[in-house]
């Protein structure tokens, strides 16, 4: 059952009903060609490398990252942060890219939109206009999404042990674009991500460790399931029909919502590349392998 965020225990949201104005004007454009080398080489650096299709994965008995076997201490180099779920043709994968992906780009209502979210070093949200880049929003900004013919945005941030989001609202409106706060909250993280229909689903890496989701039309917050994957680091979601998908640190997890379980947990982790990635001073992590395999 999900728990509504009533009680002072949980996170808190603020709602500061903020608004930003950034006019199309020469002060918050930025010419296409001054600007087209760093976006296009953050875009275009972003190359697949591997993709798993989550039916083929290995499935293992329990979640790890840094695991403790027979009195020692293991740790997880990697931790797999290059990789991402996906769907393509209604089957889903685990996409490994060559590096952390800093630059996105997102077709909506209101054209071709680019975030760059570079973590506690800022970042900002361009609509391409093939002549200039126009400013949209200045934050961390991560993922655009739509609902209702309206236009989001998510900004998440952690750093040094604080963490910090917010979700947005991008309107455009005669020569200007207006950035709306719908809320912001210094208890969470957008750690992973999906949005269907009415509903923003995420999980939080934040000391309010859990899976959400997000009424955008009620403005109110459940709590799904809390301390989930409190052991792994997540950085991916995905929803497919009534199962949530989870990923971090070489784990995918998949979470019926039905019953509110964890129903299977795989890992993306390959055999040959436990010796570069799994292992304690010398000693690899063969054995741990074998522990963990169903």
């Amino acid at each position: 059952m999900e728990i509504h965020m009533s009680d002072e225990k949980y996170p808190k949201l603020n709602f500061p009903n903020k608004i930003r104005e950034y006019p199309c004007d020469e002060d918050y454009k930025v010419f296409y060609f001054s600007r087209k080398d760093f976006y296009e080489d953050n875009l275009n650096k972003n190359k697949i490398v591997k993709r798993q299709s989550i039916s083929d994965l290995k499935k293992i008995n329990r979640m790890f990252d840094n695991l403790r076997v027979n009195g020692k201490d293991y740790t997880i180099y990697g931790q797999g942060h290059e990789c991402y779920l996906s769907e393509e043709n209604n089957k889903l994968s685990i996409i490994t890219m060559n590096d952390h992906i800093y630059s996105r780009k997102f077709d909506t209502k209101l054209g071709t939109i680019i975030c760059e979210n570079h973590g506690e070093f800022g970042g900002v949200i361009y609509k391409n206009t093939n002549d200039s880049l126009e400013v949209m929003g200045f934050g961390s900004f991560e993922y655009i999404f739509e609902y209702d013919d309206k236009v989001y945005a998510i900004t998440t941030l952690c750093h040094m042990g604080g963490y910090d989001c917010s979700l947005h609202r991008i309107v455009e409106f005669e020569d200007k674009y207006l950035d709306l706060t719908i809320f912001n909250s210094w208890d969470l993280d957008f750690g992973g991500y999906y949005a269907e229909e009415n509903y923003l689903y995420f999980y939080s890496n934040s000391e309010y460790n859990g899976l959400y989701r997000f009424n955008l039309d009620t403005f109110e917050l459940d709590l799904i399931s809390k301390d989930l994957c409190r052991k792994i680091e997540v950085n991916s979601l995905l929803k497919k029909d009534d199962y949530i998908y989870i990923y971090g640190n070489y784990n995918v997890v998949e979470y019926d919502l039905k019953i509110n379980e964890i129903t299977s947990i795989y890992t993306n982790l390959e055999y040959e590349e436990i010796d570069e990635l799994l292992y304690v001073g010398d000693e690899k992590l063969i054995d741990v392998w074998d522990n963990i395999l169903i």
